[in-house]
């Protein structure tokens, strides 16, 4: 199959509906994509929200969205991090997608992230008290996080994915001055892994079941 041309820009809302495809594709058991679409664009929704965080969208000559990638910046403005950011944003249309299936109750994310859903109804609701109040300081080196990367299946193998990691990386510097960007991945996922290595991004820590990932570049 030939490789079809495509270039790499922002995303705007108007991409929304299929850059929630591609994540169905890219995350098929994730709890996020069987609650449904209606929730996944509500949850990718959370990038336009803020200044500190997009969407690179890959689109075809003739308008098709091929893959997509998502960033954060980490300099002590965002009171949260990026999972919970999408989860804030996102709750009222999350707890009306599960409600419209509650056999996702057993979904094996919910045991994992049992901590981390509390904590964001507590947080919801205003009654997490045990939390620590957050100041907002910036750190003396702000960072750039690479969230979320996945590309449709029909383009996988065309080179969109490392496309979308050097755009990533070429915004980091020319758009928010940024030199420093890291990523976590499952420490299973040896596709992922490989891909990252392959573009001189370095493992750095093992949080839990993720490598930290990261990489200096050339301002």
């Amino acid at each position: 199959m030939t490789k079809p041309d495509f270039h790499i820009v922002y995303a705007t809302r108007e991409d929304l509906p299929a850059i929630a495809d591609i994540h169905k594709q890219g995350f098929p058991d994730s709890f996020s994509t069987q609650l449904g679409k209606t929730f996944r664009e509500k949850m990718l929704e959370w990038y336009f929200s803020t200044d500190k965080t997009f969407i690179l969208v890959a689109k075809t000559e003739d308008g098709r969205v091929a893959g997509y990638v998502t960033g954060m910046v980490q300099d002590g403005v965002l009171k949260t991090g990026s999972a919970s950011g999408m989860a804030q944003y996102s709750f009222n249309q999350g707890i009306i997608s599960f409600a419209l299936r509650p056999w996702l109750l057993f979904h094996k994310e919910i045991r994992r992230k049992f901590k981390f859903i509390l904590r964001n109804i507590k947080r919801r609701f205003g009654t997490n008290r045990s939390e620590k109040p957050t100041i907002n300081t910036a750190p003396e080196k702000a960072s750039l996080g690479l969230v979320i990367i996945a590309v449709a299946n029909n383009f996988a193998g065309m080179g969109v994915g490392g496309a979308l990691m050097r755009e990533f990386e070429r915004v980091a510097v020319a758009d928010y001055h940024i030199p420093d960007v890291y990523l976590t991945v499952e420490v299973h996922n040896l596709r992922a892994i490989k891909t990252y290595e392959k573009a001189g991004w370095t493992q750095m820590v093992q949080e839990g079941g993720s490598f930290r990932y990261g990489k200096h570049l050339t301002m």
